[in-house]
């Protein structure tokens, strides 16, 4: 009969492999913190003999996520084992020096009988010091961990995909978002076409680019990071400068209820001539859980 736990917690590293932190028999987490809503700095200006502050902006601090880590290694080799692989999965040279990636702190739970998978992307920042165990409990490991996502959105690592080949040159389509923080997608236009727009009608604000892709190409409209790109996949041209200036890549993206009716996002998808495929990929996103 298999033991039955509440939760699992994951690492992943930056290249791929999945230390498992609660496996219910050998390794458990408790005391976690951190997966709230979030430390908030808010930006504030005020005008001569105003009472207070005006509230101009909201910005989210790093999320520090912090448990107490046990492990039990049963005899001296497993427990040298153990703080090896953890070193192993959590060490920043797993990557480059200069701008190192993050590995993704992970946890699975069911809320309302269904199974959620949260995801923050970062570094451990505390931990795996390794003081000597007492005695009697020679060979467990037990550290004070702590993980710092310096972009604090929590994301569904689950991905969506919304496909459409709709050869008409003003396509609308909606997109009910669920996630509880804005979230931009990652789009994939396969020509031949010529200019494109993405437009979101509720938000007002769109991508905008001319150029002329032919049929063995791909455009990617990539909004999902910090630094939003536009490029061909194939020959990986950027295509950054063919954008309008009134274009606004910030600011494509699907909103949250109530900024958006119920999550309902309309898009429209537009060309001048050809008949491209598009592909629309995106994670939802949470300030908390």
């Amino acid at each position: 009969m298999g033991l039955n736990i509440p939760f699992k917690l994951q690492y992943i590293t930056p290249d791929g492999e999945t230390l498992n932190l609660v496996n219910g028999r050998r390794s458990m987490v408790f005391d976690m913190t951190g997966w709230g809503a979030g430390k908030q700095e808010f930006m504030t200006t005020h005008s001569p003999f105003q009472h207070g502050n005006t509230v101009t902006n909201v910005r989210m601090q790093e999320r520090k996520i912090r448990f107490t880590l046990r492990t039990n290694g049963g005899c001296r080799d497993m427990y040298w084992a153990i703080r090896r692989n953890l070193i192993d999965a959590a060490r920043v040279s797993r990557t480059d020096y200069d701008y190192p990636e993050p590995g993704e702190l992970r946890l699975i739970y069911l809320e309302d009988g269904e199974r959620k998978y949260r995801s923050v992307k970062g570094f451990f920042t505390r931990g795996m010091v390794y003081d000597n165990p007492n005695a009697w409990d020679e060979f467990s490991i037990q550290e004070d961990m702590e993980f710092t996502a310096y972009d604090p959105i929590i994301f569904d690592p689950n991905k969506h995909v919304l496909t459409n080949s709709d050869s008409s040159p003003s396509n609308v389509f909606d997109i009910n978002y669920v996630g509880t923080w804005d979230t931009g997608p990652d789009i994939e236009i396969l020509g031949p076409f010529t200019d494109v727009s993405i437009y979101n009608v509720d938000t007002g604000y769109f991508v905008y680019v001319v150029y002329t892709v032919p049929s063995y190409e791909t455009l990617v409209v990539s909004l999902s990071g910090a630094e939003k790109e536009i490029y061909l996949k194939e020959s990986n041209i950027s295509l950054i400068s063919y954008i309008t200036p009134s274009s606004s890549l910030m600011n494509v993206n699907f909103r949250p209820a109530p900024q958006a009716n119920n999550g309902r996002n309309r898009f429209v998808f537009g060309f001048t001539s050809g008949s491209p495929t598009y592909s629309f990929t995106w994670h939802d996103r949470y300030q908390g859980i």
